[in-house]
């Protein structure tokens, strides 16, 4: 199938057309990739299925050897599978990292890379409201947060005409009001590699607690408008009911007419 192009020490996602509705998808881990790597396999894949269609998804087949990523492989997998076959100890340790971190709740899901000292030091500032924005990035090589820019700006078109990268996703924190913030995560259409956006994705799970959260293309506009909306859902204008007419004036009480019996 295709074990000549799979590193044994990366663990990777594989996704693969069937004649059927729909595709195969592989999670490979293999025994000698190192904890880590086969941790953030699970902890992201949760994410990558969503990004990428849970409907669409028609097979999950677990891969921990090179030697079972080929067609006979997978057949006999799929004629075993309702036999509920005995798991290796890696397919164990991934299912139980999975459940795990299906257990957890929505906010706190995903990757959670260290901060760098210095992007630390500037979201305190903005905490203090010593500055107004802060923007960061995922260090994909060295698995951390790292800073980018920390200022103080006048207006939020500057933060879309002079500081979101177009060829670049981000994350920022803008306090745009005495009380109000938020996360804003910008991701290129276009120009990223899968890697990327997956821990972007994933790594964006422990921010979006602390404030408003906002996700736009790089290109899209952003203005105060456009924040205030998302913060400040529009308010239900209540249609009023049809008004019946009317009637005719009255002409006086009821009157009783008595009649000799």
């Amino acid at each position: 199938m295709l074990p000549e192009c799979i590193d044994s020490f990366e663990p990777c996602f594989i996704l693969f057309r069937i004649d059927e509705p729909g595709w195969l998808f592989i999670s490979f881990a293999d025994d000698r990739a190192s904890v880590r790597e086969k941790m953030v396999l699970a902890a992201t894949t949760a994410t990558f299925k969503a990004e990428f269609g849970q409907s669409n998804i028609k097979y999950e087949y677990h891969v921990t050897n090179k030697k079972d990523l080929s067609l006979e492989a997978f057949e006999k997998w799929l004629e075993g599978k309702s036999e509920n076959a005995p798991m290796s100890e890696i397919e164990i340790e991934l299912n139980n990292a999975q459940k795990e971190q299906n257990s957890l709740m929505p906010s706190v899901l995903g990757v959670l890379f260290p901060m760098d000292q210095n992007v630390e030091e500037e979201l305190k500032k903005l905490h203090d409201r010593k500055i107004n924005y802060v923007q960061m990035s995922v260090d994909t090589l060295n698995e951390a947060i790292k800073l980018e820019v920390a200022l103080r700006i006048e207006s939020v078109e500057i933060i879309e005409l002079q500081v979101i990268p177009y060829d670049k996703p981000r994350y920022h924190f803008y306090r745009f009001s005495h009380n109000l913030g938020v996360f804003i995560y910008s991701m290129p259409s276009s120009g990223c590699t899968i890697k990327e956006k997956m821990l972007y994705s994933s790594c964006k799970q422990p921010f979006l607690q602390s404030a408003f959260s906002i996700e736009i293309d790089s290109r899209e506009k952003l203005s105060l408008e456009t924040l205030l909306d998302y913060v400040r859902p529009p308010v239900e204008v209540k249609e009023k009911a049809f008004a019946k007419p009317p009637g005719p004036n009255q002409r006086g009480g009821r009157r009783v007419i008595k009649t000799n019996v």
